[in-house]
């Protein structure tokens, strides 16, 4: 009964303190990865719950070496008159902390949408490759151990030693799933709209700058976050477009429209055509634009920044869904209401 009680508990505890390890490094690399979204760098607030990760990741390590202990003073196997190899410690232990660290990292490095040639990214896939390393190098080590004092194993003396191991893992594992989800970090806001922030700060960032939102490349990626963000079911009544951030308003009414409707080189577009119309005006003097769902179908509505500018009015531009014509002067578009 000892043996049985002990390997239950031991090997629970291993179970745990792989998921609990294994899952901290995995949000670890998401928070190291946050501030290098695809999407125009699109920087979220990923901090949230760091103490949790700490507490399961250190809370873990630790919890694996009181598993060793109780592991190593289980007792003899039912059916056997010798100790148990002291291979499988190893193996439980070492192996078993290294291939969860790997697990976390290597997962973390395909689950997020990061730059894949960005250095966080590049660094995070040498730790898992590290863990995967030092994981074989504790399978060696169990394998030297257990050939170097020949005995029968435990599996084949009695399948209660089986059962027990099998069991307590199941147990282990699922307990530690349901802890990590307790303690999962809760990035997001409920009440804030859906939005990409430039991970320069919204108000760096110039029109015309490298990694403004007013450029195809950068808003593309920004439009499919913003996408993946809304509430299921709901359209979009405005969007809103400056050059260091996107943000949406949406809505479950008719008269909406769909992120998909927008066509990502838009912005640059009405830039030109305002440029055409009024020469002094780049996209540097632009402050923001609107994507309005109105009663006659989505609207443009573009205003310039009168602190970066010195022309004369009209500040204000306005286009159809497809950014021509364009309108000089107009008041902004009534949205619908929901």
């Amino acid at each position: 009964m000892r043996y049985v009680t002990r390997t239950f508990l031991a090997m629970a505890l291993f179970a745990f303190c792989w998921v609990a390890v294994g899952y901290a490094v995995f949000e670890f690399v998401q928070v190291w990865t946050c501030a290098g979204r695809r999407a125009s760098g699109a920087a979220l607030d990923c901090s949230a719950g760091l103490d949790g990760l700490f507490l399961a990741l250190f809370g873990g390590i630790g919890l694996n070496f009181i598993a060793a202990a109780i592991y190593r003073r289980r007792g003899t196997p039912p059916g056997s008159s010798g100790a148990p190899p002291d291979g499988l410690v190893v193996l439980w232990f070492w192996t078993g902390l290294f291939w969860s660290v790997a697990a976390g990292s290597l997962i973390g490095m395909l689950h997020t949408d990061a730059d894949p040639n960005a250095g966080w990214l590049i660094g995070g896939s040498v730790v898992g490759l590290m863990g995967l390393i030092f994981g074989l190098g504790g399978l060696a080590e169990a394998k030297r151990r257990h050939g170097a004092e020949p005995r029968p194993t435990e599996g084949s003396l009695n399948p209660i030693a089986v059962i027990a191991h099998l069991l307590a893992i199941a147990v282990g594992l699922l307990g530690g799933w349901r802890a990590m989800a307790a303690i999962a970090p809760d990035r997001s806001d409920p009440d804030a709209a859906p939005g990409v922030i430039s991970a320069s700060g919204p108000g760096a960032v110039a029109g015309d700058d490298p990694d403004s939102l007013f450029r195809a490349e950068n808003l593309g990626p920004a439009l499919s976050e913003l996408a993946e963000q809304l509430p299921a079911g709901e359209g979009v009544v405005r969007l809103r477009i400056e050059p260091g951030s996107a943000s949406v308003e949406a809505a479950a009414a008719d008269g909406t429209f769909e992120i998909d409707d927008v066509s990502a080189d838009l912005p640059a577009r009405l830039g030109r055509e305002i440029h055409r119309e009024r020469r002094r005006v780049t996209l540097d003097e632009i402050g923001y634009m609107e994507l309005v769902a109105t009663r006659k179908g989505p609207e443009w509505y573009a205003k310039l920044d009168v602190s970066r500018t010195d022309v004369n009015p009209p500040w204000t531009f306005g286009a159809p869904l497809e950014g021509s014509p364009l309108t000089l002067g107009p008041l902004p578009p009534k949205a619908i209401e929901p």
